[in-house]
C-alpha cells in the first residue's frame, strides 16, 4: 500500500508485503474505532498496526485459506467474511494463546 501527496507524488510505503508476511495473493484493510489500521490476508495473518508501517502485532487468527477478505474491526474483534457467512476472532486473545503457546514450548 502506498501513500501519494495530493500533487501526485509518491509520499511512500504505508504497508509492505514484509508486514504482512508470506504465502498471501489477498488482503482487506480496516480502521477500529481509534483510528488504528488493522490488516487481514486471505492466509489467515491478522495484522495490527500502531501507526503505518509500524506494526504493533501480527496473529495467525485463521487456519484455512479465504477468498477475498473483508473486514470490519471493532474493539479488538475482527469481523471478517468467509464462505457467505461472517465470522469473528478475538485478535487480542489469539495474540495472547499464541505468546502463551510459545512461552510452553
Amino acid at each position: 500500500v502506498v501513500q501519494y501527496h495530493t500533487d501526485g507524488t509518491r509520499y511512500g510505503d504505508v504497508i509492505t508485503s514484509e508486514h504482512l508476511g508470506d504465502g498471501h495473493e489477498d488482503f482487506d484493510l480496516a480502521l477500529d474505532e481509534k483510528n488504528k489500521l488493522w490488516a487481514l490476508t486471505d492466509a489467515g495473518m491478522i495484522v495490527k498496526f500502531k501507526k503505518p508501517g509500524k506494526v504493533d502485532f501480527s496473529v495467525r487468527a485463521i487456519d484455512y485459506p479465504l477468498e477475498h477478505p473483508r473486514i470490519v474491526v471493532r474493539d479488538g474483534m475482527v469481523y471478517f467474511t468467509s464462505k457467505d457467512t461472517i465470522k469473528q476472532i478475538d485478535a487480542r486473545q489469539a495474540k495472547m494463546d499464541a505468546e502463551s503457546a510459545e512461552e510452553e514450548e
